[in-house]
């Protein structure tokens, strides 16, 4: 099975939900304080993607608004809710 990038995404965004739970945001943290001292400016897009990603997740939870991952990543809704995002704050 091949994965789009969309996909892609979201996958990592489930790991790193799965794997780190709350702390999820910190070891975001750490992916872009590490590739910022490599100069991957590539890998720190990515991680800043999965920082929206997360945050866009929690503001769902507030809203009392539950949505998988495993549902995101079967559509290709990413830039319409990464924009959606920089509209509501």
């Amino acid at each position: 099975m091949v994965l789009n990038r969309d996909q892609e995404l979201w996958a990592v965004a489930l790991w790193v939900e799965k794997n780190h739970g709350e702390e999820g945001t910190a070891y975001i943290a750490q992916q872009i304080q590490r590739l910022s001292n490599e100069g991957d400016e590539a890998g720190i897009a990515t991680w800043k993607t999965q920082l929206r990603l997360g945050m866009m997740r929690k503001w769902l939870k507030v809203w009392g608004i539950r949505i998988e991952f495993a549902v995101l990543a079967s559509v290709s809704l990413i830039g319409p809710i990464l924009s959606l995002q920089s509209c509501i704050g």
